[in-house]
């Protein structure tokens, strides 16, 4: 089905159920949109979803409304957002975007246009993901407390 006046979508997840950094990500990735001329935009948001799967309800939103033809691109902070798991990563962006004529836009400066990445360098993307959230998560959590509300 292709819809005429098709939306782009913004993708927002945390690991916790931090507001303010979800907030940080609507507000990167909003202006980003914007730069770019977008004004009909929708945001989904995953708050307390690790990155680790992809069963999580806003995505499984997205790519449903992907499916549906609303959506033509989706802007996200970084990658990691998406996914910390390197096949799922490689799935998402050589087959079902390209498949579905989405395009992904990255704050970080990581697109599709600029990049056609290889296992090994999507999965040193990854790595490099995973190590800044561990250290980010060392930082907030000095005596190794982990709490989760979902």
């Amino acid at each position: 089905m292709e819809l005429k006046n098709k939306k782009v979508a913004m993708y927002c997840r945390v690991g916790t159920l931090d507001q303010t950094d979800i907030k940080k990500q609507e507000e990167t990735t909003k202006k980003l949109a914007q730069q770019h001329g977008e004004t009909n935009w929708e945001t989904y948001f995953d708050k307390g979803y690790s990155a680790n799967n992809t069963d999580r309800p806003a995505l499984k939103k997205l790519l449903d409304d992907i499916e549906k033809g609303k959506i033509e691109k989706v802007y996200m902070k970084d990658i990691s957002r998406l996914t910390r798991n390197t096949k799922d990563f490689l799935y998402y962006t050589k087959d079902y975007f390209p498949k579905h004529n989405v395009k992904v836009i990255i704050a970080d400066g990581f697109n599709e246009e600029k990049a056609n990445p290889t296992w090994k360098e999507a999965g040193i993307l990854q790595k490099r993901e995973r190590v800044k959230a561990m250290k980010e998560f060392i930082k907030a959590n000095p005596k190794g407390k982990i709490h989760s509300e979902r």
